[in-house]
């Protein structure tokens, strides 16, 4: 199928969303996300409904995004191939309570938004987020990203 070829030639940057909402914490990796609107600042994001983040984000009030860079491959791992029902994804890692209560991983790019509208696009939900500008980090951001190339040598934590 043509858009199955043009679709593995598209290079999109790998990032972790995270989100905890009030009883649990979750994570997962993300391929599908990108910038939606400049003013507002607002990004959407792409759940999978499979995903164990999937059903914690539905509560959360905020969302991390993290931008995940070259070196980062055993990070984008234990993100995908973990499931966040068998195992504690965060268990050993250095990391921080982000705005709305969503973790936040030390060492890793990141920005936080609130989440605003949700809808149902398939096996995925596209969630929008207002983009909290004032928070977040950037010391990485001459590094270069790590792109969705990686994903084909990780499994996923769950069944597509």
């Amino acid at each position: 199928m043509c858009f199955d070829i043009l679709e593995r030639s598209i290079d999109t940057p790998m990032t972790i969303v995270t989100a905890a909402n009030g009883v649990e914490r979750s994570g997962c990796l993300v391929e599908f996300w990108t910038q939606c609107s400049l003013h507002p600042v607002r990004c959407v994001v792409m759940l999978s409904k499979a995903d164990h983040t999937f059903r914690v984000a539905r509560f959360a009030p905020t969302l991390a995004l993290h931008v995940l860079r070259q070196g980062d491959e055993a990070l984008a791992e234990r993100f995908s191939a973990m499931s966040g029902v068998d195992g504690d994804k965060f268990a050993d890692l250095a990391w921080n309570i982000g705005p709305g209560g969503a973790p936040v991983l030390e060492g890793v790019d990141w920005f936080a938004g609130t989440v605003g509208q949700v809808y149902d696009v398939g096996d995925h939900v596209a969630v929008i987020i207002d983009v909290l500008t004032n928070v977040g980090n950037h010391g990485r951001a001459d590094q270069a990203q790590l792109s969705s190339r990686v994903e084909d040598a990780i499994p996923a934590g769950h069944a597509p």
